[in-house]
């Protein structure tokens, strides 16, 4: 290809080898324009749906061990109810229903809900729930250790223990360490998540007002770590104390109801905030800019 002049202008002069060249050419450089453009879509489109699919894991994930962690809060709950020499002071759940035993002598209680009964909160609930305890009340205790002999409630089976202990007045405060160990919560499809907790509790408002739970409220700061019935690892540290209202315990509400968090499931973090003090079963989840309403169990 070369350049001819002719009367003060000048044109492209085209061999027909270059012809040919560029017959070939030009169509094959279409080709791989549209390969690139396809390749570069797809890439971008796998990318995207790589998040979404990321936050529904993070979603799946907070649903799950909230889930747990609400059965456990219930089991403690109840409990407190048997040390204090209670069937039922919170929400329903053993009144004409289950069997509640306390042996001083042995520093032992028990609520057995036998083969299964349905109590007032709706829940039908089997097995037991053993507490033993060095010291009734939290004023005079020094530990706790509450486990589970077949219990179950509405099919989802707990198992692992819960253990208390480090009792202390703090600034007129109780607080003590709360902690599962060996967690496993079975949902009734079997499959299972697994669950181990490490936590600091304040009982911050209602210690003068015993026989009044409704104005309790507890403060809990630490960590959590597990695997979800996906296998997918989660861990999460409370950034900001997760706020408990047993007045929500009431309304069968064992969630928190304010308070912050961030969790991490397989190496992706998120935060996660539980409100501003309502008992609505509600939290919103972080995630990559995105921020998304979460329904709790």
């Amino acid at each position: 290809m070369y350049l001819i002049k002719t009367q003060n202008r000048y044109r492209v002069s085209i061999s027909d080898s270059q012809i040919y060249f560029l017959t070939i050419f030009i169509p094959y450089m279409k080709k791989l324009i549209l390969i690139f453009s396809f390749l570069t879509f797809s890439f971008l489109g796998c990318k995207k749906t790589e998040e979404v699919v990321s936050t529904q894991n993070e979603q799946e994930v907070l649903k799950e061990s909230e889930q747990a962690e609400s059965a456990y809060n219930d089991a403690i709950s109840a409990a407190e109810d048997a040390l204090n020499g209670s069937i039922d002071r919170v929400g329903g759940r053993s009144e004409g229903c289950a069997t509640v035993k306390l042996d001083l002598e042995k520093q032992e209680a028990s609520i057995d809900f036998g083969t299964g009964c349905k109590g007032k909160d709706g829940k039908t609930r089997k097995g037991k729930i053993i507490i033993r305890f060095k010291g009734k009340s939290k004023k005079d205790a020094s530990e706790r250790m509450i486990s589970f002999m077949d219990y179950s409630v509405n099919g989802y089976t707990i198992n692992g223990t819960v253990q208390q202990y480090g009792f202390k007045l703090l600034n007129g405060k109780i607080q003590y360490s709360q902690a599962i160990k060996n967690g496993v919560f079975k949902f009734e499809d079997g499959k299972t998540l697994v669950i181990s907790t490490e936590r600091t509790v304040e009982w911050s408002e209602g210690m003068n007002t015993p026989l009044d739970l409704r104005d309790d409220v507890y403060r809990i700061t630490g960590t959590c770590t597990g695997v979800n019935r996906a296998a997918r690892n989660f861990n999460s540290t409370i950034t900001e104390p997760l706020v408990f209202k047993v007045s929500c315990f009431l309304d069968n509400n064992f969630y928190p109801v304010s308070g912050k968090a961030e969790m991490t499931v397989d190496g992706k973090k998120a935060v996660v905030d539980y409100g501003t003090g309502a008992c609505d079963k509600k939290a919103t989840l972080t995630l990559s800019g995105q921020v998304l309403q979460v329904d709790l169990p």
